[in-house]
């Protein structure tokens, strides 16, 4: 459970990044029309379903690393930053103890 969701956290920040260089490109006065605006719905689309396991799953393994509420609280609000999910799979789900665990599921 643990390799999902550092799947899903790595997922889940790039439609996020993909996201909001979408919103940037659209400060600029570009319109997105055609295949490029239905594609950046695809990837809104994705990015809310990604966004809804990654919650799930990040509430799921809690109680299996025994993570503290702050640790659950930090790596929650990572997911809510663009590019968080890659600090939360590289940081908070890296690691022997993690590996170790994955092994047991």
């Amino acid at each position: 459970m643990i390799k999902l969701l550092r799947k899903v956290a790595f997922w889940e920040a790039t439609f996020f990044v993909v996201l909001c260089v979408a919103w940037v490109v659209s400060l600029t006065g570009y319109q997105l029309t055609g295949g490029l605006h239905s594609a950046l719905v695809i990837v809104g689309f994705s990015h809310g379903c990604v966004f809804t396991v990654y919650v799930g799953l990040i509430l799921l393994v809690r109680a299996r690393m025994k993570w503290s509420f702050l640790t659950t609280f930090s790596i929650l609000v990572a997911g809510l930053i663009p590019g968080g999910g890659y600090v939360v799979e590289m940081r908070a789900l890296h690691g022997a103890r993690v590996d170790a665990l994955a092994d047991a599921w």
